[in-house]
């Protein structure tokens, strides 16, 4: 009956793999709004404020996550979460990039 044990969870690291979920909805929503209600760029804070601290802060959780594998398990979380908030980084940095120099202002 060993096999029946529960293990406790890592948390750090389903939170590290939850939170670029959460930015990418904070994201479309923003966008979907915006577009919507024409608004200006300057009233897109949740796209500048948030989705980057989420983002930050999920790549944190995933690697603190990282070390407490073998106690708590949840590797699959801990490697897909930071594998996730990489990626979203990065494209985050290529779509402020883009923005920046590259998209013709709006009339």
């Amino acid at each position: 009956m060993g096999f029946l044990r529960f293990r406790r969870t890592n948390n750090r690291a389903v939170l590290g793999f939850l939170s670029p979920c959460l930015a990418m909805g904070i994201a479309s929503v923003s966008v979907l709004w915006a577009r919507s209600q024409d608004l200006p760029l300057s009233n897109w804070w949740p796209i500048v404020t948030l989705v980057p601290a989420l983002l930050a802060g999920g790549t944190v959780l995933s690697i603190t996550s990282i070390p407490r594998i073998d106690d708590l398990g949840d590797k699959d979380y801990a490697y897909a979460g930071l594998v996730l908030n990489l990626f979203l980084i990065l494209l985050y940095l290529f779509g402020v990039i883009y923005a920046l120099f590259f998209a013709a202002p709006s009339s």
